[in-house]
């Protein structure tokens, strides 16, 4: 699937998911989002499985590239500990069984209303693999202080300036 050239907000950002829910999900893969603007949304560029999955699917073969981010909450988040509604009794006690692999993040920029710009929480059971950044420049202009990068149980590369740095892929 290609979007491309679109503006994208008010709403939730460009979503994947959730996934692994249900026992009968398939894979999801060969997503291209490119020359888009995401402006005003609670999430930019997401992807979310759900902690306490059922499925064991993979989403893969994602590149996002060339995507202007306009005072967006969260511009990349991948969140594999996704618990709606408390679902899961005890937080981090369940992990995802969504394998998430070669997922390219190209020329995203722009600014961010949380200091979390970039949010990569993966599944310890099943971590992100092949997960590229490269040229991401994202502000935070909340106020004090500065764009923060979050990333755990994450590998891949880093090609290019990457602001907020701090992600070790």
């Amino acid at each position: 699937m290609i979007f491309a050239a679109n503006l994208c907000g008010p709403g939730h950002g460009i979503s994947v998911g959730s996934l692994g829910r249900y026992k009968d999900e398939k894979n999801v893969e060969r997503l291209t989002v490119r020359n888009s603007i995401i402006n005003g949304t609670t999430d930019g560029l997401r992807i979310k499985t759900y902690a306490k999955s059922v499925s064991a699917i993979s989403v893969s073969n994602f590149l996002y590239d060339n995507i202007q981010m306009v005072n967006v909450g969260n511009p990349i988040v991948i969140d594999q500990q996704y618990c709606p509604n408390g679902q899961c009794d005890s937080p981090g006690k369940y992990e995802s069984h969504v394998q998430i692999r070669d997922v390219t993040y190209n020329k995203i920029w722009g600014t961010s209303t949380s200091q979390a710009a970039l949010n990569m929480q993966c599944s310890k059971t099943f971590p992100c693999q092949g997960v590229e950044l490269s040229n991401i420049n994202l502000m935070y202009n909340g106020g004090d202080g500065s764009a923060m990068a979050l990333c755990e149980n994450v590998g891949g590369s880093i090609r290019g300036k990457i602001v907020p740095a701090g992600c070790h892929i």
